[in-house]
């Protein structure tokens, strides 16, 4: 896995960036610069017909209104008539999912490692690490991470069970002022503070798996309104070592006047 990711593309970040009536201009104005390029190719191909006369069926192409302006009845002219259309067609398209991304679509904001870390720490504490950033462009805001805790188990019956731990109240939960691009954020979660969770790792948890759900709510400036995103850990313990890394975190070292993050120091080591 490359790390650091950037969840954002160039017309991701132009769409949730710009209100909807800069879009819009934006657009109009895609229409008529393809209106004035195909102007040119009709003026090179067509005879008999004026410039203004011109111009009015190109804007009319390109705005998908009906023309009334015959072209020479060539198959090269109207071959560059029906290329014209599908451009404009493409714009449209792409006009309108612009409408349905900023409005009804958020990007995911935020990376996870695929695994948490198990670790003490300088008070010979049990803490159980979760690591993420923020993998977009934009600047997240009053950040509340809230991590709840399922215990997956057998019953006597035979079947799968679940119980929250701590009562269905967080086993962690902290507000972030803010959450920077490509800066990595660790949720320290204390195992020795909760006594089911110490009992699970400290006694023989077999046939038992651990759900952790982080929940996360922020602003964007950027954005209309809050986003929310959810992220599960399932940690077996009954195989432990593929589903948990029992070695302290490392420390990413981050170039602030670099772009390409990707080539940072320690940023290799961010899945271990």
């Amino acid at each position: 896995m490359t790390h650091p990711k950037l969840h954002s593309n160039i017309f991701k970040s132009f769409i949730f960036s710009n209100s909807i009536i800069n879009i819009f201009i934006i657009f109009i104005s895609i229409y008529f610069l393809t209106a004035i390029i195909f102007s040119v190719i009709y003026l090179l191909s067509v005879n008999g017909f004026s410039f203004v006369d011109i111009i009015k069926f190109s804007i009319s192409t390109s705005f998908g209104f009906d023309s009334a302006f015959d072209l020479a009845n060539t198959n090269i002219n109207y071959s560059i008539t029906i290329f014209h259309q599908i451009i404009s067609l493409l714009i449209s398209t792409i006009f309108t999912s612009a409408i349905v991304l900023k409005y009804f679509l958020h990007p995911t904001f935020f990376i996870f490692k695929s695994k948490t870390n198990l670790y003490k720490d300088e008070n010979d504490e049990k803490i159980l690490a979760i690591s993420l950033y923020n993998g977009t462009r934009f600047f997240a805001t009053n950040c509340n991470i809230r991590v709840y805790g399922r215990m997956q188990t057998i019953d006597n019956q035979g079947k799968t069970a679940l119980i929250n731990i701590n009562d269905n109240q967080p086993v962690f939960e902290k507000t972030y002022p803010f959450m920077e691009q490509h800066l990595v954020t660790r949720l320290r979660i204390q195992i020795d503070k909760n006594d089911m969770l110490k009992e699970l790792f400290e006694n023989d948890s077999k046939n038992k798996k651990l759900d952790l759900i982080v929940l996360l709510e922020a602003n964007v400036s950027k954005l209309d309104n809050s986003i929310y995103e959810v992220f599960k850990y399932s940690i077996d313990f009954d195989n432990l070592e593929n589903t948990i890394t029992k070695k302290e975190y490392m420390s990413m070292d981050i170039d602030f006047n670099n772009d390409n993050k990707t080539n940072e120091k320690e940023w290799e080591k961010f899945e271990d």
